[in-house]
């Protein structure tokens, strides 16, 4: 069981690292483009559907806490992330 949530956990996070890398480029200033935005997000929600459909088919009966642990890790992350663009943006101005 131990190893299902660890899997879904680092499944998770590298789900959320595109949007975070391009977060991250635009939060130091770097440009970052509408296209690369929507190819991060398409990159993440293909990879953590097929990751979902692979842990189904092998495991179902530990795949409810597999898919909990992936998704609450994957929008902790963009948590996170979100309160820091907050920060950054109320302490821009």
């Amino acid at each position: 069981m131990p190893m299902t949530l660890i899997a879904g956990a680092l499944l998770g996070l590298l789900g959320a690292l595109p949007g975070l890398a391009l977060a991250r480029m635009a939060r130091i200033g770097r440009r970052v483009p509408v296209a690369a935005g929507l190819a991060a997000t398409v990159l993440s929600a293909t990879a953590l559907t097929a990751v979902l459909g692979w842990a189904y088919g092998a495991a179902t009966t530990r795949f409810a806490a597999f898919a909990s642990v992936m998704v609450t890790v994957f929008l902790g992350a963009w948590g996170v992330e979100a309160y820091k663009a907050w920060r950054w943006m109320s302490h821009w101005r």
